[in-house]
């Protein structure tokens, strides 16, 4: 379990490094103007890109535990420590309900 959350800070990092290039890349390949060479030119360097810097491989994890599931995306914690956090009164806009 503990080295998920790196791995996870590892692929948050490619992404985030890349995703314009990859943006810029696709961009390039469907624009019907430009000579279908180099069109399949930049398509295979799309593809040496691969899955490995894609959003997808992006897991919500909570930023204190590592959790994968059960993780509020607002706050990016999981259950168990959002409601632990809340009941202390250290999460600001959370109040606790009194009927």
């Amino acid at each position: 379990m503990k080295y998920l959350k790196p791995k996870d800070f590892r692929n948050r990092l490619n992404f985030s490094k890349l995703e314009f290039k990859k943006l810029l890349l696709k961009s390039i390949f469907f624009d019907r103007r430009l000579p279908k060479a180099f069109r399949l030119y930049v398509y295979r360097l799309l593809i040496i890109n691969g899955r490995k810097h894609t959003i997808v491989r992006v897991r919500n994890r909570c930023i204190l535990t590592g959790r994968g599931r059960g993780v509020y995306s607002f706050f990016g914690l999981s259950r168990f420590q959002f409601k632990k956090l809340a009941n202390l009164g250290l999460l600001t806009g959370v109040e606790r309900t009194g009927w």
